[in-house]
């Protein structure tokens, strides 16, 4: 072994051209698809950190019975109950999420945070870094207020130092103890680095109000279907109890990483096999390398036979030689994985990757190279080495040919080119329908104008400031500051930015018979907005007059409604005058009444979803918010105006920070981050496929002209033109290039169907996608068959009959 291994290192020092075509081939496909396996195993496959047994933690969803798949969080009293109730679950655990600001210091300083059930942690199973967790104790309304640090936080603001632990800070305008901090890279949930105790004590809220999520552990010996067999009945009984918000719903159980990649499973599996698809076509270059080299080595492998060499030896060294291709390029793969990781992570926002995904290379990546560059190997190198195992002493006698130029090894290099030309092909088609896809949702109009727009979320801590009046002073001096500023030209205020999420309110119009239950009421996009929101977006007044400064809270509720809304529930009449209320009143309570005042364009908030509902806009002025985005559209390069606005903010209060500064372009950029993305890397992943599939047509047909030379060379004597030549040899390269598009196009009429979910705008089937990307691929396999033969056929007749 160590004898072949030696002639092996020889053989690839001796045919440096072959070994890098060889090894850069391998190294990119096994690079690509290490990289891909990495993401993959770190979303679908890595155990979280931080947390025990995983298999059994799931997560809580609300959900309509007649609308399969539609998840939403819970409503507190429903989570309460079920607390109280199951048998199967433990250690039932909510969250709030909280801006918590620092003060104390030159300038505050806001961190995310949530308030988290005291059982939440235990229920991890996480052990603090340092100090301990919370106790039932700390939920208690009279317990002094502690805290938990994130250990990213902990070395920001405090350097690491452990005698923070035990000292009291100001948080939120309280004192709180900091009894403990979390282990690195701890960030439950979405991102969270401060943690307070979550009480619940008080007045939960309503029942048809949903913004709690739910965790809990499966107990021990308890399986998914039988917990959720048993939510399910919990279910039933507070739809019964409670008809009117709770009726058509019920009560679902997800495991956690179920619900934390929805959505996504299915895209990293289309990947992975594509990268896949990108490593067998390398592995079909390669395979071909070897057969073609193997015609030059007749001479060599009849020698061995001759002396006495038995095929197994033959079989060995060939294996050896493809063994040590695939050791040298599975290493180049890993560092092409390397780069091709940091060049993928760095085109997905840091926001949008969870606590619990990691992506460094670890034993599975290290398996999967590994396996990938030997399997490569075997699969590449075992049909080469049986081949060239045939050649025996006659090979001598016949001027050195071999059995690789035998009509077996020429189906099977022919063959490769198929397999090729076809993974080629769905790749190609699979990254159009996905490029295509995006290129319809970036045409689509959002209803606003992004550019010269910046935005911000600012705000006061309802634990911190409670006195609405206050509240309401804050926002009403804020906005003429902003507006102040120079370069500034208007100024807005929203609580949900376009394409950040949405809030959905039942509502009643005046006149219309009152639902049964909350699920039977329409529904639309609320949002609450300034007068000069519609201003700095560019939204159009479409009807009727906006918000203006004298819609107060002691003047008549006012609100604006866009086309969508009023084609939906105003067909054929103007909406204008109108009332409507939002929620569904108690009986007995007093309805407060809306006047809709005006008509705005439509503002989807994901564009591509169906925006069926419409929306509604309600007077900031008139609705109290503790936090906003503010919209401010400016002259010039909007991203430079951060420091001034956050300057002007504290003008107005010295204790709140604003966050979350972003320009609207590139907010909508972000929105839609995913099929940008996923276009990109189908996209590469196609054109690599293309890059190789060429390839492998251009050195087949190298080869066959190789083979041909003297035919060329009598033909040409005889008077054939080079035309005719062309086409002669030329149409068997482009008979492999159709059949290998045909078993191509037909694969992917079956394999785009997975992606059907994954488009917008178009259909698995769109025939643009299928004629542009077939007539690209037509068009560069035949100018890969043409350029060889087209060589030969300019060769000197008289060169091509002595070569023989």
């Amino acid at each position: 072994m160590l004898s072949d291994l030696r002639f092996a290192f020889r053989l690839l020092l001796k045919s440096p051209g072959f070994s890098f075509a060889a090894i850069g081939a391998l190294g990119l496909g096994i690079g690509l698809s290490t990289a891909i396996f990495n993401a993959f195993s770190g979303m679908l496959l890595r155990p979280f950190p931080h947390i025990r047994d995983e298999n059994r933690l799931v997560f809580i969803n609300s959900s309509q019975l007649n609308e399969p798949g539609s998840f939403y969080d819970l409503a507190l009293p429903d989570f309460l109950d079920l607390r109280a109730e199951t048998k199967t679950l433990e250690g039932l655990t909510t969250t709030v999420n909280r801006t918590m600001i620092f003060t104390g210091g030159e300038t505050p300083i806001r961190a995310l945070g949530a308030d988290v059930s005291t059982e939440g942690f235990a229920m991890l199973g996480t052990k603090p870094h340092r100090g301990r967790l919370f106790d039932a104790a700390d939920a208690r309304p009279d317990a002094p207020r502690v805290a938990l640090l994130g250990y990213a936080l902990w070395h920001r603001l405090y350097g690491g130092r452990e005698e923070i632990i035990g000292q009291t800070v100001t948080i939120n305008g309280h004192p709180h103890t900091l009894v403990g901090v979390m282990p690195p890279g701890f960030a439950f949930p979405d991102r969270a680095e401060l943690w307070t105790p979550l009480g619940y004590f008080g007045k939960p809220e309503q029942r048809g109000s949903h913004s709690f999520p739910g965790w809990a552990r499966l107990k021990p010996g308890v399986t998914l279907d039988a917990a959720q067999a048993e939510v399910a009945t919990i279910a039933a009984r507070l739809a019964r109890e409670h008809p009117t918000t709770n009726e058509g719903k019920t009560l679902t159980l997800r495991l956690v990483r179920e619900e934390a990649t929805e959505g996504i499973g299915l895209l990293m599996k289309l990947m992975l096999g594509a990268a896949i698809c990108v490593l067998l076509i390398a592995c079909a270059n390669v395979a071909n390398l070897l057969l073609a080299r193997a015609a030059a080595r007749g001479h060599e492998i009849a020698i061995r036979v001759s002396v006495g060499a038995s095929r197994w030896q033959i079989v060995r060294q060939i294996l050896v030689e493809s063994l040590l291709l695939g050791v040298i390029g599975g290493t180049f793969g890993l560092l092409v994985a390397a780069w091709a990781d940091s060049l993928l992570f760095s085109s997905v926002p840091e926001v949008e990757i969870p606590f619990w995904m990691t992506f460094d290379f670890d034993w599975r990546v290290f398996a999967f190279a590994a396996g990938a560059a030997i399997g490569s190997a075997l699969l590449f190198g075992l049909f080469p080495a049986l081949q060239v195992s045939r050649a025996t002493a006659l090979v001598l006698r016949e001027g050195g040919r071999t059995t690789t130029g035998s009509p077996r090894a020429r189906l099977v290099r022919q063959g490769l080119v198929v397999a090729q030309v076809a993974l080629s092909a769905v790749l190609l088609i699979a990254a159009g329908l996905f490029v295509r896809s995006f290129l319809k949702l970036h045409a689509v109009n959002p209803g606003f104008d992004p550019s010269g727009v910046i935005t911000f979320r600012v705000g006061l801590p309802p634990t911190q400031y409670q006195d609405k009046a206050q509240i309401r002073r804050f926002f009403e001096q804020l906005e003429p500051a902003l507006a102040a500023l120079p370069g500034v030209k208007a100024v807005g205020s929203t609580t949900i930015l376009p394409g950040d999420g949405e809030n959905r309110n039942v509502f009643l119009l005046e006149g219309q018979p009152e639902p049964a239950t909350i699920n039977a009421a329409p529904q639309a996009t609320v949002r609450t907005v300034s007068a000069g929101y519609f201003a700095a977006m560019r939204i159009p007044l479409v009807r009727g007059r906006s918000f203006t400064a004298d819609d107060r809270p002691d003047t008549p509720a006012v609100a604006l409604v866009d086309e969508q809304f009023a084609a939906r529930w105003f067909p054929g009449v103007d909406p204008v005058g109108r009332r409507f209320i939002l929620g569904l009143p108690e009986k007995g309570e007093t309805r407060h009444w809306i006047q809709i005042v005006g008509i705005v364009g439509n503002v989807p908030q994901k564009l591509d979803r169906p925006y069926e509902r419409g929306g509604i806009y309600m007077a900031h002025g008139q609705n109290d918010q503790n936090f906003v985005n503010y919209a401010v559209h400016v002259q010039g390069d909007p991203a430079t105006y951060g420091p001034a606005l956050a300057k002007a903010v504290l003008s107005v209060q010295s204790d709140i920070p604003i966050y979350n500064v972003e320009t609207m372009e590139r907010l909508q950029a972000l929105a839609y981050w995913e099929r940008r993305f996923f276009s990109q890397i189908f996209g590469a992943f196609g054109l690599g496929a293309l890059f190789l599939a060429a390839l492998g047509v251009y050195g087949v047909m190298s080869y066959a002209v190789q083979q041909r030379t003297s035919e060329i060379g009598v033909r040409l004597a005889l008077g054939a033109t080079e035309g005719e030549v062309i086409r002669l040899i030329g149409r068997q390269g482009a008979w492999l290039v159709a059949l290998g598009m045909g078993t191509g196009l037909l694969s992917a009429l079956g394999v785009t169907r997975l992606m059907a979910g994954l488009l917008y705008g178009i259909s698995p089937s769109d025939p643009p996608t299928y004629v542009a990307f077939t007539l690209v691929l037509a068009v560069t396999g035949l100018v890969a068959c043409i350029l060889p033969v087209r060589r030969a056929a300019k060769t000197d007749p008289m060169v091509a009959l002595r070569s023989d």
